[in-house]
């Protein structure tokens, strides 16, 4: 969606998870951010009377960093940005400008914001690849709740679009899942070392563009670690199984 200041909500049905654990939301997400833009997720277990973090996606820039350099959800949500959707609600700030603010559109109660700092994601400016993916969330308290609603938000001003398809609730046994993980990515001596959780079945695939084919890192096929050397141009790794 395109052109002024946009802001947009979707809702669901409540759906009735009585007697299921383990609980995960996996949806196929058709996102492509702007510099002024913000998709959020969010659910509740009470009928939407509260609401609880999922995914805040938002340009790198405008995240907030804390002292341990992790995302400060208070502080994203509360900074004034220029270029953000004007809060129709919001009335005026102290220099008589209108209200601009992510934390305008989202759910999750103010006193709560302080605690979504892990939930925020940054995604790239302008990019119409690296948010064509499918999500994937592990919902804590939807776990055996007969009314879990989801809340699906986008807001902007003359910003790109929020899709979202095959939308759905799954009960996942992480204990036979194990997640796929990087542990660590070190250089040294020209060369770049790669390490990940896991050895069995699991294998580092790299690309040296979004969009293009992935190939196998040599190798890394049933180990954890692996070295590369380093080059001069961006270079792209995931875990495959």
């Amino acid at each position: 969606n395109r052109g002024g200041s946009q802001v947009q909500y979707a809702f669901s049905p409540d759906q009735n998870l009585t007697g299921k654990t383990n609980i995960y939301l996996s949806f196929h997400n058709i996102y492509e951010q702007n510099q002024d833009s913000m998709g959020a997720v969010e659910y509740s277990i009470d009928k939407g009377a509260t609401w609880l973090p999922i995914l805040y996606m938002l340009d790198g820039p405008d995240i907030k960093l804390g002292a341990d350099g992790k995302p400060d959800g208070y502080a994203t949500m509360t900074a004034a940005n220029p270029d953000t959707a004007i809060d129709p609600n919001g009335g005026v700030d102290a220099n008589g400008g209108l209200v601009r603010t992510y934390g305008a559109f989202i759910g999750v109660a103010t006193n709560q914001w302080p605690n979504i700092g892990s939930f925020i994601s940054a995604r790239i400016n302008d990019n119409p690849i690296e948010s064509k993916r499918i999500e994937l969330f592990r919902l804590p308290k939807a776990d055996n709740q007969a009314t879990v609603r989801l809340r699906f938000a986008h807001a902007g001003t003359g910003s790109w679009y929020f899709g979202i398809d095959n939308v759905g609730f799954y009960t996942i046994n992480s204990a036979s899942q194990p997640a796929l993980k990087l542990n660590g990515i070190t250089a040294a001596g020209g060369n770049v070392t790669i390490t990940w959780a896991g050895a069995a079945g699991i294998k580092l695939q790299s690309l040296a563009t979004l969009g293009g084919v992935w190939a196998d890192v040599t190798g890394s096929d049933g180990a954890s670690t692996v070295t590369v050397p380093a080059g001069n141009a961006a270079a792209f790794f995931r875990l495959v199984k």
